[in-house]
């Protein structure tokens, strides 16, 4: 054999390169999910079209209801997390994880009440803070494995656009 004959030593195969497996949110999450969101746009949009008009005024307090309602509902599904997660609690350090846990579940159900004894203006304030600080909870659930993986995907566009809804009530009582 002669030397132009000769094949160099094969490399080892190349491996293709794993995909992460596509996470999808489950089509019934999906679509009451976003069914949720109608009741934030259709009363953000008559505030924003028609204030101050008595029409305005109801959609507003319908829309602050609203609002806190699903901010107790999100302290619900925390709640049930924390069940799920640490069930009936044996050892110290699980059972103050779950005292932990269900404290955090409660908080939002408690600032929703309060939300509804406050005028149109805090009200929306302290609901938009909390949405943000709810959703960056449940980020860290999902992060620490306690939540889906796809709870992450159906709760930041819904949180954006429920946020998006009461940030264009407010701005829209506040310029008048």
């Amino acid at each position: 054999m002669s030397s132009s004959e000769k094949t160099a030593p094969s490399a080892p195969a190349v491996q293709p390169a794993k995909k992460k497996p596509r996470i999808k949110v489950p089509g019934s999450a999906t679509l009451l999910g976003y069914a949720g969101l109608i009741p934030f746009a259709g009363t953000a949009l008559i505030v924003w079209l028609s204030w101050p008009s008595p029409a305005a005024r109801d959609a507003l307090f319908a829309l602050q209801a609203y609002g806190a309602i699903i901010l107790s509902f999100l302290g619900g599904a925390r709640w049930g997390l924390a069940m799920a997660g640490h069930g009936y609690a044996s050892d110290t350090e699980t059972r103050r994880e779950l005292r932990t846990g269900l404290i955090a579940a409660v908080l939002p159900s408690v600032i929703a009440w309060l939300a509804l004894l406050m005028p149109p203006l805090p009200a929306l304030s302290v609901l938009i803070i909390c949405y943000g600080g709810q959703y960056l909870a449940d980020i860290q659930t999902v992060k620490a494995g306690d939540a889906p993986a796809w709870y992450r995907l159906l709760r930041t566009p819904l949180t954006l656009l429920a946020m998006a809804a009461m940030l264009a009530a407010l701005a829209r009582l506040i310029t008048g």
